[in-house]
């Protein structure tokens, strides 16, 4: 999936440029303030300065991740990773499974995502969306995908073509996965990085339809508190995510 990327530098990026901020898009020449901006002044402002720079290819996609947070995505990510090892020592049938899962994980590449709508209308329209940035930023605007991941406890992660009238059971039930899994709820993790668990056996299921780009996590069958609180933080990582898989 292709995407434009911007890196934003608000505030202290090097002690020469303090107080500048500086974004910065492909081989352009990079748009500076003098002070703390808001977030309706960069979007308008890359878009008058590249063609390309569009809000409105894919709005729900389009992403802001804060790099001067990125050690609190790297915290956290390890988090999981420390949690997962811990659980097998209580969970020893399940040892494989949730190892093949923490290499998985180990192989994520996340920054800390802020909780901001890049939907250029709705920041222009409603104040408590156009907030003052300050700091280190990263902006990406994916174009509308044709697929959906599969994560968590299927044979190997994948990437899938999404289908007409497909639902989270189609996929599921088209795609190996291992005995451990849950054979009755998964997780999505939607493009805006929001998630829902949903059912999606014989007995409960939703026939929940899956919008482009978005992830589907497969968790445990009949998880227990700790795993199921263990789910819910890996999801939360889902949303973080930069990498394809």
């Amino acid at each position: 999936m292709r995407k434009l990327i911007y890196c934003i530098c608000l505030g202290a990026c090097a002690p020469a440029i303090a107080n500048t901020t500086i974004v910065n898009y492909s081989d352009n020449p990079p748009l500076k303030y003098s002070n703390s901006v808001r977030l309706e002044q960069i979007m308008l402002d890359l878009v008058a300065s590249e063609d390309s720079a569009s809000f409105t290819n894919y709005p729900v996609a389009n992403r802001i991740f804060n790099l001067d947070k990125q050690r609190l995505a790297n915290n956290q990510k390890q988090s999981v990773i420390n949690q997962i090892d811990n659980s097998k020592s209580n969970n020893k049938s399940l040892y494989q499974s949730l190892t093949l899962l923490a290499e998985q994980i180990q192989a994520w590449d996340v920054s800390y995502r802020e909780s901001i709508i890049l939907d250029l209308d709705r920041v222009r329209l409603t104040p408590s969306m156009n907030p003052m940035l300050n700091g280190r930023y990263t902006i990406e605007l994916p174009k509308r995908t044709n697929t959906v991941d599969l994560l968590g406890l299927f044979f190997s992660p994948s990437r899938k073509e999404l289908k007409p009238n497909s639902t989270v059971s189609d996929y599921i039930h088209s795609t190996m996965h291992l005995s451990s899994a849950s054979d009755s709820y998964a997780w999505i993790v939607y493009p805006d990085g929001h998630s829902e668990k949903v059912g999606y056996a014989y007995w409960n299921n939703q026939r929940t339809l899956i919008p482009p780009g978005s992830s589907i996590f497969l968790g445990f069958n009949h998880p227990s508190k700790e795993l199921e609180q263990l789910e819910k933080e890996i999801v939360s990582l889902i949303a973080w995510k930069r990498d394809p898989l």
